[in-house]
């Protein structure tokens, strides 16, 4: 992830590792969910944000036509993103403004919506306010209850409430999946676990995200496939990729 534009750029992969299979599986999911929710009203077709209240379906579109605004995204939990004159805010289901403006403000993961600022990053709760009033360098989404952020040169990982959870510094770091995030420190890649202590004591070239209770890693010019307990093995030739 990178800061371009006053945006909130997340971190690429290197060109050359596996597409992780996590990856895959949202879109996909993704595509369904949108293909799930457009309705047929009015001889029109609505793209329908759904919220988590029982029974109740808010139109994003018409949330941003009643209040003026340039856009409304899907609810999540009750609240969206808004935009209007290139900056962003939380909204509830009515349209009410939750949060400050600021120049982007990124999806919910795990509750937690990263904003754009002036001097970096800060979280917003559900209720559109400040998590901590930290201000971050750099940040990546929350998963599993835990996000990757940077102060100065290093990635470190913090809780919802940003809290540091004390699990070392590296140069670069997957989000958690399955408990478990891959991190870089000079050329070689770790598994980390929830915890933060180690997978295993293996180190990698490459690695990529766990799917199903496996992760695949290169070390070498040899791929493996990693388990959950941190056991290797050698991976069939039809599922490493270069």
């Amino acid at each position: 992830m990178y800061i371009h534009e006053n945006r909130l750029v997340f971190l690429e992969r290197p060109k050359d590792a596996p597409k992780p299979a996590a990856e895959k599986a949202d879109k996909k999911l993704e595509a369904k969910n949108m293909a799930e929710v457009v309705l047929k009203e009015g001889g029109r077709n609505v793209a329908d944000g759904l919220t988590d209240t029982k029974n109740v379906k808010v139109n994003p579109a018409d949330v941003a036509k009643k209040n003026g605004y340039d856009s409304v995204g899907e609810y999540e939990k009750g609240v969206a993103i808004a935009t209007k004159n290139d900056l962003s805010f939380v909204v509830d289901e009515k349209g009410d403004i939750l949060s400050q403006e600021y120049f982007e403000v990124e999806e919910y993961h795990d509750g937690i919506a990263w904003a754009s600022t002036d001097d970096g990053y800060v979280m917003l709760n559900l209720k559109g306010k400040e998590v901590d009033g930290k201000i971050y360098a750099d940040a990546q989404w929350f998963f599993e209850g835990k996000a990757a952020v940077k102060d100065g040169k290093k990635w470190h990982f913090i809780d919802t409430k940003g809290q540091d959870l004390k699990f070392g510094e590296y140069d670069e770091t997957y989000p958690f999946f399955q408990g478990v995030a891959g991190v870089r420190n000079g050329p070689y890649w770790k598994f980390l676990k929830a915890d933060g202590s180690k997978l295993n004591d293996k180190s990698y070239s490459k690695v990529e995200d766990f799917d199903d209770g496996f992760a695949h890693a290169k070390r070498g010019s040899v791929w493996y496939t990693v388990d959950l307990n941190g056991k290797e093995q050698v991976a069939p030739k039809e599922t490493a990729q270069d």
